[in-house]
């Protein structure tokens, strides 16, 4: 499992919903960014969300 940031657009964002009600498969592409985590008080990678494909 890994966890994403919905921080700007998301090409297809309708399909988020449908994936997760139907348990379909789908592709979900991301960025990894250099980010301040402010829980830690310090820069750290994260994975921000930019698309999802059928």
């Amino acid at each position: 499992m890994r966890k994403f940031l919905w921080l700007e657009y998301v090409e297809n964002d309708n399909l988020l919903e449908t994936a997760m009600k139907k348990k379909k498969k789908y592709t979900f592409t991301y960025v990894e960014k250099n980010m301040y985590d402010l829980r830690i008080q310090e820069y750290r990678n994260m994975l921000v969300l930019t698309k999802i494909e059928e």
